[in-house]
């Protein structure tokens, strides 16, 4: 192949797509091979500014691919060598970060657990004080007040059970709601791997409810912005 000064740009306005594109075979050696030849011109000057455009576009797009697949070991296509070698690092970044996030939230959630649990004994001590301090007085009235006290009760407990099985469905539906994220993209993205193993693509204005972890994901990289 012959590089001229008009393939490079045309190279870098193919590479304004979303997609990561193919770079002709050795492009690199080509690349220094142009500009050796036009070392000293205007042309030199103009052509080097051109593929610093062009890798800069490319560096973009591979550091957003390594946010996006680091949980897996997905290579992307046409990826160069110095390109792959900058992806793998940025992977390998994401995942140690990813790891000492959930470290940290395991023990700050253990912590937090370990407190309650200690709260929780201390009340239940003196709960336990309590009841032993009036158990004669409690035994006296439940004779006394027993039938009315058992139906009072049974009333009690239908209406407890009512509230906390109509508590439990809100709970359950708030957190269905809370794990999904509604999101308008704002590219087209013709393959993915979610977090979960599954491919998808979507296209530019598709509006699409996603996990609200990879919603997040793919905010942060600007693919789409939430609704």
């Amino acid at each position: 192949m012959i590089l001229t000064y008009e393939k490079i740009r045309e190279l870098k306005q193919l590479e304004k797509q979303d997609k990561l594109q193919k770079l002709p075979e050795n492009f690199s050696t080509i690349v220094a091979e142009y500009l050796n030849l036009k070392k000293g011109s205007d042309e030199e000057i103009s052509a080097k500014n051109l593929i610093k455009s062009l890798y800069d576009l490319r560096r973009k797009k591979i550091i957003n691919l390594a946010g996006l697949f680091y949980k897996t070991d997905k290579i992307p296509d046409n990826i160069e060598g110095i390109e792959k070698e900058l992806y793998l690092n940025m992977v390998e970044v994401m995942r140690k970060y990813n790891n000492s996030f959930e470290r940290l939230f395991n023990k700050q959630s253990e912590t937090g657990r370990t407190e309650s649990e200690k709260n929780t004994n201390s009340e239940e001590k003196e709960t336990e004080s309590e009841k032993n301090t009036n158990s004669e007085e409690k035994e006296t009235k439940s004779q006394n007040n027993e039938q009315e006290h058992h139906n009072v009760k049974t009333e009690d407990e239908i209406d407890s059970l009512h509230v906390k099985k109509t508590t439990t469905n809100k709970s359950f539906e708030n957190k269905l709601q809370k794990d999904k994220l509604k999101v308008v993209f704002l590219l087209d993205i013709p393959e993915i791997i979610t977090p979960t193993g599954e491919i998808c693509s979507f296209k530019k204005e598709e509006e699409k409810e996603l996990d609200s972890e990879f919603a997040t994901q793919l905010k942060e990289q600007g693919f789409c912005r939430f609704k």
